[in-house]
């Protein structure tokens, strides 16, 4: 994957403060091409490649990517949720 672990936790640790679980860490390797929650992902990291990452979806949604700030990502959830209601 290309983030460190230590980036990963932090991001985590932060989204588990602001919304009291934990998010669901997928390897972008991982991901299987054909899944359509996770479409606008890969197209966005097969245009970019690693400057994307970390990546933040939200039911499939791409609501944060090119930050490894946890206070950005966890806005950014924040206010894709809040657009959600």
């Amino acid at each position: 994957m290309g983030q460190s672990s230590s980036t990963i936790d932090a991001i985590s640790k932060q989204l588990n403060k602001a919304f009291g679980t934990t998010p669901t860490i997928v390897d972008i390797e991982g991901i299987d091409g054909s899944e359509e929650n996770y479409r606008e992902a890969i197209d966005l990291f097969n245009a970019r490649g690693l400057r994307v990452l970390p990546m933040v979806t939200l039911g499939g949604k791409v609501v944060s990517h090119s930050t490894e700030v946890p206070d950005k990502i966890t806005k950014s959830v924040e206010t894709a949720m809040a657009n959600e209601q």
